[in-house]
């Protein structure tokens, strides 16, 4: 069986990353069109690691950052980036199906609570138990 392609709105990858800003706006929704009016502002490392990238040199080391509001264009795909959380960084590979998303919303930020068993006498049930 093979490989389904991926196609971002009925355009691949390949044709994605071959159209200038104004194309790719008009597939984009709207709230990352209105995103691209304002102006994508990457830094300056984003940029040089895009650039590298397109030239066709590895990637060893994680790009880090600490602004989790930058938007996934299609020339980023396979990026690694590394997105500080509050706490530490999450490394992140960027894929295609991110396209249109902020890098923000693929690391967590909070930790989901652990809570363990209740204690004696912390229900109703618990009170014939006997205390250790």
């Amino acid at each position: 069986m093979a490989i389904k392609e991926y196609k971002y709105r009925g355009f691949a990858l390949e044709e994605l990353k071959k159209m200038d800003e104004k194309q790719l706006r008009a597939v984009m929704p709207s709230h990352v069109r209105r995103k691209m009016d304002r102006g994508i502002k990457h830094d300056k490392k984003i940029m040089n690691a895009v650039d590298a990238l397109k030239e066709g040199a590895i990637q060893r080391v994680p790009v880090k950052t600490h602004r989790r509001d930058i938007l996934i264009t299609p020339n980023m795909v396979g990026l690694k980036m590394a997105i500080y959380n509050g706490k530490t960084f999450g490394n992140l590979e960027i894929q295609p199906e991110m396209i249109g998303f902020h890098v923000g919303e693929f690391v967590e930020t909070k930790k989901r609570p652990v809570h363990s068993k209740a204690g004696v006498g912390a229900t109703k049930s618990s009170k014939n138990v006997g205390k250790k």
